[in-house]
């Protein structure tokens, strides 16, 4: 924290008087700007401007030694800053001297500068830096901020009025600063110490949580993105097996083209047609038994590293589950039901393609008790790739 004097004339209408000069194609041009510090709205100002030349000799205009300006139809809020320009003839003009003479509020009250009530007094201003012994005010800081971004100070009581946290000092009877216009209610209300030190502490808890809940959300991101890559580990030997199966088809629909009579070609035709709708039932069987154990994935809340075997043991006393997944692999047999259908001199050739039909199946089947209902990690998964490629030969 700084200590800060200041000095305020606590009788002003307006402060931060200011004329600059500009120069324009044909002449000069003073652009004013002030702040309305009262509690009412300014429509017109007239103000007298002093000018001067490089000898620091008043300038005349007219039978005058000054410039008297004139400005209407403005609409000055309690603490905003207005800026107007006013054009003068070619002069060597240097620097000015402003004073105002008559103000106009919205309600047609004309009123003269009033004797000056000069109050000075010292502010706290709170540090921003950061640092390691004003990490405490840096963040009240940037908390106050939030509100009232001209806030610097925490608001206190003083003998001549109240200061707000703009560093302002206000009559007594301004309900809002003047400088500011944050209210006064609401300064002492929002930027009591304690109060803002109480809403850090919450903000500091929630902050807490939310992080708690982004490392869950990314927990579980992990698990889903570990899940993918199960999913592409094992289905690795199920293409396998589907490029052998597609091979030895082709193997076979070369065969019926070129190696068959009429009698045997109906007669494949007819097998064939059966061994499509076997395929399309055991389909529907593994799609069902897949959803169930995904159900039970999302659905269970066990610790997956500390009760892994306790899901499988669970799963395996669900009735519907063992029903889902017993017919499944049961279905299998139903491609020897067709065997003797096919032309006997491709017998030999549709055991091949069963046995590797059974054993995508039954690789099938492991992806989904493993990924699903025991929940394993990908290096258990490596391990049992053997198992799989065995059963894909069986």
């Amino acid at each position: 924290m700084k200590n800060e004097h200041r000095t305020v004339d606590l009788n002003a209408y307006i402060e931060n008087v200011n004329c600059e000069i500009k120069n324009v194609e044909d002449g000069k041009q003073l652009i004013f700007s002030f702040s309305n510090v009262s509690q009412e709205i300014i429509t017109a100002i007239k103000l007298k401007c002093l000018c001067f030349d490089s000898f620091d000799d008043r300038i005349e205009f007219g039978n005058e030694d000054f410039l008297e300006v004139k400005k209407a139809d403005l609409n000055v809020k309690p603490a905003k800053t207005v800026g107007f320009a006013v054009d003068i003839k070619q002069c060597d003009l240097q620097r000015t001297e402003v004073e105002v003479l008559q103000i106009v509020y919205i309600n047609g009250e004309r009123v003269a500068p009033m004797e000056e009530h000069i109050i000075e007094y010292d502010i706290g201003v709170l540090s921003s830096s950061g640092s390691a012994n004003d990490h405490t005010e840096s963040d009240m800081l940037s908390y106050m901020k939030e509100k009232n971004d001209k806030a610097i100070y925490f608001p206190q009581e003083h003998s001549a009025g109240w200061i707000c946290s703009c560093g302002r000092l206000n009559k007594t009877s301004s309900l809002q600063c003047v400088s500011c216009g944050y209210g006064k209610y609401n300064n002492f209300e929002d930027f009591n110490e304690e109060n803002i030190e109480q809403k850090l502490s919450e903000r500091f808890l929630q902050e807490k949580a939310d992080e708690e809940r982004k490392r869950a959300e990314l927990k579980a991101e992990a698990k889903r993105a570990e899940k993918k890559k199960r999913v592409i580990t094992i289905s690795v030997a199920s293409a396998v097996a589907l490029v052998v199966i597609s091979v030895i088809l082709s193997i076979v629909i070369h065969n019926i083209k070129y190696g068959l009579s009429d009698e045997e070609k109906a007669q494949h035709l007819i097998a064939q047609n059966n061994y499509q709708k076997i395929e399309s039932f055991i389909n529907k069987l593994y799609v069902g038994y897949s959803d169930l154990s995904e159900e039970r994935y999302h659905d269970d809340n066990y610790d997956y590293e500390h009760h892994r075997e306790n899901r499988l043991s669970d799963a395996e006393k669900d009735a519907d589950y063992l029903f889902s997944r017993g017919i499944y692999l049961a279905s299998i047999r139903l491609y020897d039901t067709i065997r003797k259908q096919y032309p006997e001199k491709y017998h030999q050739v549709y055991d091949q393609l069963v046995s590797l039909n059974e054993g995508h199946r039954y690789t099938d089947y492991l992806v989904v008790e493993t990924m699903y209902v025991k929940n394993q990690s990908s290096s258990e998964i490596r391990e049992r790739e053997g198992d799989m490629d065995r059963a894909i030969v069986l």
